[in-house]
């Protein structure tokens, strides 16, 4: 009797700690997931006075539009949102604007962004060189043509034509 009620104890105390083990792995497991879904990273690049006149021009649109502060990364994303429509990025990236000097401290940018946003930049990255006849880009060229494109499409507001798509392709074939 004795060895039954120590083995019934010894069973029931590895289930006990089964089923703790079980729900605290799960419990780590759905905090890691949530994290990794809501979790910001941390964006980094190097830009250009340029890049920076960019960035303080477009903000100002858009507080003025909006009456409301934006910080850098709502800056990105919003305009992330108004180049979805631009369709002739010659125009953009040949557009000239005059440039203020600019201080040092304003050529690094470190934003917390979605990992999303973060792939739109890198997708626009792979984009842009067909446009400057180059390789490649950096990011800072990235953001700059961003912005670049957000400013301009703020300024010429018929610049998102009706093209067909048919147009769009005999265009980019010329220069393949």
């Amino acid at each position: 009797m004795f060895e039954f009620i120590y083995c019934k104890k010894f069973f029931l105390t590895v289930i006990f700690t089964s089923v703790v083990h079980f729900a605290i792995y799960n419990v780590h497991v759905i905090i890691t997931l949530y994290k990794e879904e809501f979790e910001m990273n941390y964006f980094q690049a190097r830009i250009s006075a340029e890049t920076a006149f960019y960035f303080r021009e477009l903000k100002t649109i858009y507080e003025k539009e909006d009456n409301i502060s934006y910080t850098q990364a709502q800056v990105i994303v919003k305009a992330l949102d108004d180049i979805s429509s631009i369709q002739d990025w010659d125009k953009v990236i040949l557009a000239n604007y005059n440039l203020p000097k600019l201080d040092e401290k304003d050529l690094r940018i470190r934003i917390q962004i979605n990992p999303d946003i973060e792939e739109m930049i890198k997708n626009y990255k792979s984009f842009f060189p067909q446009f400057v006849g180059t390789r490649s880009v950096t990011l800072g060229v990235t953001l700059k043509y961003i912005l670049k494109g957000a400013i301009f499409n703020f300024k010429n507001p018929n610049l998102d034509e009706n093209i067909s798509i048919d147009t769009l392709f005999e265009k980019y074939e010329l220069r393949i």
